[in-house]
C-alpha cells in the first residue's frame, strides 16, 4: 500500500506541489477524480484513525483489568465501576 502511494503521488503530483507535505492521498484523490472526492478521503482518514484510537484505548482497558484478575495488578482495577463509600 505504501509503495502504491508513493508511486500515485510521484507520477500524479507536481515536484514542488505543497500539498505533497500536508495531505498527499487528499491531493492525489482530488488530482485524478474530483475535489468533493479528496474531503471526502480526508474524512474518511480521520474516521479511522478515530476508530483505531478507541479501538486502542477499548483494548488496554481490557488488558488492565484482566491484569488484575489474575492478580498481576492491583485487584481494584478490575472492578467494573465506581464504588462509592
Amino acid at each position: 500500500m505504501y509503495v502504491l502511494l508513493a508511486l500515485a503521488v510521484q507520477t500524479v503530483l507536481a515536484p514542488l506541489d505543497t500539498k505533497t507535505l500536508t495531505s498527499p492521498i487528499e491531493a492525489v484523490v482530488t488530482r485524478t477524480v474530483s475535489s468533493a472526492a479528496g474531503v471526502g478521503v480526508s474524512v474518511l482518514g480521520v474516521v479511522i484513525i478515530v476508530a483505531n484510537l478507541i479501538g486502542a484505548i477499548w483494548g488496554a482497558s481490557r488488558l488492565v483489568m484482566s491484569s488484575a484478575r489474575e492478580g498481576l495488578l492491583p485487584r481494584r482495577l478490575a472492578r467494573m465501576g465506581l464504588v462509592h463509600g
